[in-house]
């Protein structure tokens, strides 16, 4: 099952406190070993096929993160895989100290910025968005922080490599999508 675009699977409490235990149990078995644990998941809800994104935080820093925006897998391998990813250049004596933090994320849905009613209905406390053009892509995540949808855009054109406002012109294609986020 694969929600449609900017809708979120229903995750329940106990669910999300599953994907944050797999999440943790693959940390430390991948600093260990180098390799992701074995098992599924008894939560038919983290087999929904989804995008998600993984934070490792050390006190307020962020030493690690990875994000797959596309539904490529169940929601349960996307997050060991990005946990791996995030977690490249942490060592193993760190694993105390860290923090993780999941976001699932919604299909993304295609946004003609260029046009202004279009983007003024983006609300970057509550959308994430994703830019890319040709092989070029990059993301941001919804920020409560962010007060204009613009300075989330420039954001995820810095993250493909391309220059601030990147995402007016007419080769560039934008996406949003909902995040659903917790944490340990």
């Amino acid at each position: 099952m694969t929600p449609t675009p900017n809708e979120l699977p229903t995750l329940r409490d106990d669910d999300r406190t599953e994907l944050l235990r797999i999440a943790r149990v693959t940390l430390a078995e991948f600093l260990t070993s180098g390799f992701a644990p074995p098992g599924r998941p008894h939560h038919a809800a983290l087999l929904c096929r989804c995008g998600a994104a993984v934070e490792l935080w050390r006190n307020t820093t962020m030493v690690g993160s990875a994000v797959d925006v596309e539904p490529s897998a169940e929601l349960f391998q996307q997050v060991v895989g990005l946990v791996m990813s995030a977690a490249r250049s942490v060592r193993l004596e760190d694993l105390p100290q860290l923090r993780v933090a999941v976001a699932v994320l919604s299909t993304p849905e295609s946004v003609d910025v260029a046009l202004p009613a279009a983007r003024a209905m983006l609300r970057p406390s509550v959308d994430g968005v994703v830019v890319t053009r040709g092989p070029r892509r990059g993301v941001a995540l919804p920020d409560p922080r962010a007060d204009r949808i613009e300075s989330l855009l420039d954001l995820a054109a810095g993250r493909a490599g391309l220059f601030a406002g990147a995402w007016t012109d007419t080769h560039t294609q934008v996406g949003r999508f909902a995040a659903l986020r917790f944490s340990e």
